[in-house]
């Protein structure tokens, strides 16, 4: 058995590939051409560590306040409408302080890795990293 076929054979094992086909057309479907994963691999992203957007005592303080909007409701609905819309306000402002934060510390780096075309390429895919973060939120 060759290198090619027992990739596929390994990956069909994991659960990839194509279930209930037998033989050749079973190793075939499982096959995926290298150039095909040369390509994949050309624009992937790396995974560069970054601080969060938040803060983790940020976050956390935030989620205590909100629970206490909450709890409160009872007692007092109007109250607490007006405190929720005040409490997202704040969150609102901070997360865009947080990235804006993060955003000049890119900038910074990348001021730096300026001087080479890898250095603006890990610059760029970090600031990638970041617009996918803000698309999450």
């Amino acid at each position: 058995m060759d290198a090619d076929n027992a990739g596929a054979q390994a990956y069909a094992a994991q659960g990839g590939g194509a279930r209930g086909m037998d033989g050749p057309d079973a190793q075939q479907a499982t096959h995926r051409p290298r150039a095909a994963d040369d390509a994949r691999s050309q624009y992937a992203v790396p995974v560069v560590p970054q601080a969060g957007i938040w803060d983790t005592t940020q976050a956390q303080d935030l989620r205590r306040r909100w629970h206490e909007v909450e709890s409160g409701f009872v007692a007092d609905p109007p109250g607490s409408v007006t405190e929720a819309r005040q409490l997202l306000d704040e969150a609102m402002k901070a997360l865009a302080d947080n990235v804006y934060s993060r955003e000049e510390q890119l900038e910074r780096g990348g001021a730096q890795a300026s001087d080479s075309i890898a250095g603006m390429r890990d610059t760029v895919l970090q600031y990638h990293q970041m617009f996918d973060r803000l698309l999450s939120v």
